[in-house]
Parts: structure tokens; sequence; C-alpha cells
């Protein structure tokens, strides 16, 4: 059963955002694709209402420790900016909606594992049905 709320932290959404990119830009043209195409648009929009803040933050330590409002692991200031960053990215958040699952996206091949993977928490494989081999 799939979890009615989505707990991770601001560095975990952001990390997964470009991925939700790409699942909320197939075209989901099954049965039922209407509602998993609200329902991943949804999960986009409360996402990036969690992350506002994070980005705003994150942008804010670029110009601090940056360069030109530009930074990299080859800066000076990258350790310092990674310091920096970690508290704001570790900070918890729930999202009151649950997350793609597979069963949802089974129809849809052209999401792919990687993306499965980068979504971190805003995706959940299905529990194995009585009987079927955990892999």
């Amino acid at each position: 059963m799939a979890h009615l709320t989505i707990d991770a932290t601001l560095g975990d959404l952001a990390a997964a955002e470009t991925a939700l990119g790409r699942v909320l830009a197939v075209k989901f043209d099954k049965d039922g694709g209407a509602k998993l195409r609200y329902h991943v648009a949804k999960l986009a929009r409360l996402v990036a209402a969690e992350t506002r803040h994070y980005y705003e933050e994150r942008d804010a330590l670029v110009m601090r420790y940056g360069d030109n409002g530009k930074i990299a692991p080859a800066s000076p200031n990258w350790a310092a900016f990674v310091e920096a960053l970690k508290p704001i990215a570790d900070v918890p958040t729930t999202i009151a909606w649950s997350p793609i699952t597979e069963a949802m996206i089974a129809p849809y091949p052209d999401i792919t594992a990687a993306d499965l993977i980068a979504l971190g928490p805003l995706f959940e494989l299905d529990p194995p049905a009585a009987g079927e081999a955990v892999m």
C-alpha cells in the first residue's frame, strides 16, 4: 500500500526535481493517464513549493562563497559552501501527497530506471504480491 505522505529532506527533493520534470514530460496516454498526469503534476507543484526556500538559500550561499555568482568543486570556497548548504539540505519536510508507484508507471517504459532511482522518496516500489519472489 502506498504511503499517503512523503517524508524527505529539502536536499532529497531538490535532487529529485530534474527526474520529476522528465517524468512530468511523459505522455501518459494509457487507461488512467489523466489521473496519473494529475498526480504527477500536483506532486511537482508540491515539491516546488517545498524546495523554493532551499534554492533561495543556496543562491545566497553561491553569491557569498562563489565568484561572480558561480561556484564549482574546484572553487577555493567550495568546502565552506558545502558545509553551509548542508544544514539547509538536511531540513526535514513532509509532502501531503503520495509518491509515484510502480503500478502507476508500469505502462510507460519511457520512464527510465535511472529516473526512478533519482526520484528517491518520490517513487515507491509496490509491495510484492503474496507468494511473489522478491528480487
